[in-house]
């Protein structure tokens, strides 16, 4: 996109940083909502446009060259920006207004889950808080999370201990109006048990590509206490399949239903005895290409690329009091002493005085990337270290579940194995049209089939009788597993797995 210039409307600094890097913007344009662009070179900061104003907004990006604006907060993009910015002929990254009720309302949300079969915590919907408080003491299961279902800052969850402080919640949602207009409606929800995990995922209405999984710690406090807030860090975690289960299923029911969802969806999700329920650094891609792709429709033929042996650890510093009433423009000391493959991201800041001082709740975001969660953990909390200013609250303990979860002693996987299985469904990908072409009568030529059936007497054979055996990589793990062979001894072993498969198949059986 040559000469044409990018505008990313946001609240923070993040995704500004990385979209610079991306070639093709030559300059950036920012709204007033980014109160400090530091180390954005090519971004000006123009207080005349208003993100509330879709035909300001509009006429904007056409008088200066807009090539492709992106829409970060939720509150513009429930507002219909990218509805109002397309009509006017304005490339705009993002879900329609219809689509962006996936987060603008918890109520909208947990009954799309019901219909789509997408698994959920059991809830209920209550525009009277009696009837709320109805629903929690009389549930068989303990109902003990409140939600206010519309919009607030990633902060109008409360998780309570028992029923009377759940109905406490609700009082100071919907009666003493703690979060505003968002506690309208509240979702009273079951308490579910496990690991939390946050997935994002890129979109173009059909196909979902999925960033690593991460952790997402929103607890305000180590140990997972005190209030919830927007996120206190992020670790990234080694994570079961999740993309059919809960991406690719919300994807296609949203086209189903008449809301193809374009643009990144998030998910979050617990993991629990029963099963699930329902970052950027790590990228290899050019993110403004990755972007592009998203618009056009071409993720299935152009999936971004991961970073594949590095972990991330983000931890967010916050202001005292946080997420309550805090203080501003606290003086911010130590940025320059932070290593320079740290990276320390600005949310809450703003220059005054020739420094820098705090203007939000959320300060500062300082991400390290490593080769190891641990290593990564510990660049990040060095990071924190060197920055400082006065009664900053942030969390210990970020990652360590996730070190003790990959520390524990499980079994082989294909990773250790040395199966790349990334690599793997790429290779399926370009096979399939060969298999489609080998196929023939009386031969399976399905990919997973491994040509296990063959009918020879449809190929002219008379009375013909062919034994074979199918085997995969799970079955070679399942046998090294029983004869204890380590992972290193893998590549000498295949042949003879895959023999003693063959073997244990063919053998009769006594009495067979």
């Amino acid at each position: 996109m040559p000469g044409k210039r990018f505008l990313y409307v946001t609240n923070d600094q993040n995704t500004s940083n990385l979209l610079l890097c991306s070639h093709p913007v030559l300059s950036l344009s920012l709204p007033p909502s980014l109160s400090l662009p530091l180390s954005l070179p090519h971004a000006s900061v123009h207080p005349e446009v208003s993100v509330s104003n879709h035909t300001i907004l509009a006429q904007f990006c056409k008088d200066h060259n807009v090539g492709l604006v992106v829409v970060g907060p939720e509150v513009p993009l429930a507002a219909g920006v990218v509805d109002h910015l397309t009509a006017a002929g304005v490339t705009c990254f993002g879900p329609s207004a219809r689509a962006a009720q996936l987060e603008a309302s918890k109520s909208f949300s947990k009954a799309f889950m019901d219909r789509q079969g997408i698994p959920t915590a059991r809830w209920g919907s209550f525009t009277d808080p009696q009837q709320a408080c109805n629903y929690i003491r009389s549930a068989t299961f303990p109902a003990l999370v409140v939600k206010a279902s519309g919009l607030a800052a990633g902060k109008g969850v409360i998780v309570a201990a028992n029923q009377d402080e759940a109905c406490a919640a609700v009082m100071d949602i919907m009666k003493e109006k703690a979060f505003g207009s968002a506690g309208e409606t509240v979702v009273v929800e079951e308490l579910l048990e496990g690991e939390e995990v946050s997935c994002l995922c890129f979109s173009d209405g059909i196909t979902v590509s999925a960033m690593p999984p991460a952790q997402d710690h929103k607890r305000l406090s180590d140990g997972d206490l005190g209030p919830n807030t927007g996120g206190m860090g992020v670790g990234q975690e080694m994570l079961e399949q999740i993309r059919e289960t809960v991406l690719q299923k919300t994807i296609d029911g949203m086209r189903a239903e008449g809301a193809p969802y374009v643009g990144v969806l998030y998910a979050g999700l617990m993991l629990t005895k029963e099963g699930l329920k329902v970052l950027l650094p790590l990228m290899k891609s050019d993110l403004y290409e990755v972007l592009l792709n998203t618009l056009n429709g071409t993720l299935a033929s152009n999936a971004p690329l991961w970073h594949q042996d590095s972990s991330a650890v983000t931890v967010v510093m916050a202001s005292p009091g946080y997420p309550g009433s805090y203080e501003k423009g606290v003086r911010i000391t130590g940025l320059s002493q932070v290593e320079s493959d740290v990276q320390v991201f600005h949310a809450g800041t703003a220059l005054q005085d020739g420094g820098v001082v705090s203007s939000g709740g959320r300060v500062l975001t300082v991400t390290a990337v490593r080769s190891s969660l641990e290593t990564a953990l510990r660049a990040a909390n060095q990071g924190v270290a060197a920055v400082g200013f006065p009664g900053a609250v942030y969390r210990r303990d970020i990652g360590h579940r996730a070190i003790a979860y990959l520390g524990q002693r499980r079994g082989l996987t294909y990773k250790d194995s040395g199966v790349d299985i990334a690599a793997g469904n790429k290779l399926v990908d370009l096979i399939k049209p060969l298999a489609k072409a080998t196929s023939r009568a009386g031969c399976n030529a399905e990919l997973g089939g491994f040509a296990g059936l063959f009918d020879l007497k449809a190929a002219g054979f008379v009375d013909p009788v062919l034994v074979s055996g199918t085997d995969g990589v799970g079955t070679k793990l399942k046998v090294g597993g029983l004869v204890s062979w380590p992972s290193t001894s893998w590549s000498r072993k295949t042949r003879s797995i895959r023999c003693c498969c063959c073997f244990l198949l063919l053998k009769p059986s006594p009495g067979f």
